[in-house]
């Protein structure tokens, strides 16, 4: 009976072993993670290169161009674009089409100022001199020529006998542009189905440069 005893001692000392191997496997295991340690990542991509131009419409520092508008085309564009909702917008002429370049002098008030000028000029040894009326103010011309390398050589010229008033200025087909900058999302739609009606018009944003008023 003894023997029996000790036989059952010792099974159940293996046992109790065994167990002790098995709880220090559980507690080896890494601890659960703490919610303040938990991050969370999130995929934004709305400030990103992706963002659509319409979006780009509304940033602060871009306007809204539509054009270009032919001299006929800009009194029916003009109301087009008071019926949209805009009421605060400016009008930049720029050249779309040049067919030659004209060096000048412009800012006489009167046919006198500008006689007097040209009469200086020529003491100085400046030839080919004309005096051109432009909405009732006077600009002498220097010529006008072709190619723009052409109006630059006589600019130059004669800015090293120290006529520093020229300058050259574009000839051809001009056009008018709107600079936009107060329509919500509503009103641009509705600004771009009118502009389908306008021929080769286009609607893009730009840098504000000023702040347009009407």
């Amino acid at each position: 009976m003894l023997r029996l005893a000790l036989v059952f001692l010792l099974i159940a000392n293996v046992l109790i072993f065994l167990a002790g191997r098995d709880e220090k496997k559980v507690n080896t295991l890494p601890p659960s993670l703490a919610n303040d340690k938990i991050v969370l990542i999130r995929n934004d991509v709305s400030n990103s290169r992706f963002a659509t131009q319409e979006e780009s419409m509304f940033d602060q520092s871009l306007c809204i161009e539509w054009g270009p508008h032919l001299e006929e085309q800009i009194i029916n564009a003009r109301s087009a674009l008071l019926e949209s909702g805009s009421r605060r917008f400016e009008e930049n002429v720029k050249m779309i089409d040049i067919s030659s370049w004209w060096v000048n002098i412009e800012g006489f008030a009167t046919r006198r100022e500008a006689d007097t000028m040209v009469a200086s000029l020529r003491s100085r040894g400046v030839t080919d001199i004309s005096v051109v009326e432009i909405q009732q103010s006077f600009v002498l011309s220097l010529g006008i020529f072709s190619s723009e390398d052409g109006a630059k050589t006589r600019l130059n010229e004669l800015l090293e006998i120290g006529i520093e008033q020229v300058q050259i200025t574009p000839r051809g087909t001009s056009a008018v542009f709107f600079l936009i900058n107060d329509l919500d999302r509503e009103q641009i739609e509705r600004l771009r189905q009118i502009a389908a009606n306008y021929g080769q018009s286009q609607i893009r944003t730009i840098p504000c440069e000023t702040s347009p008023e009407a």
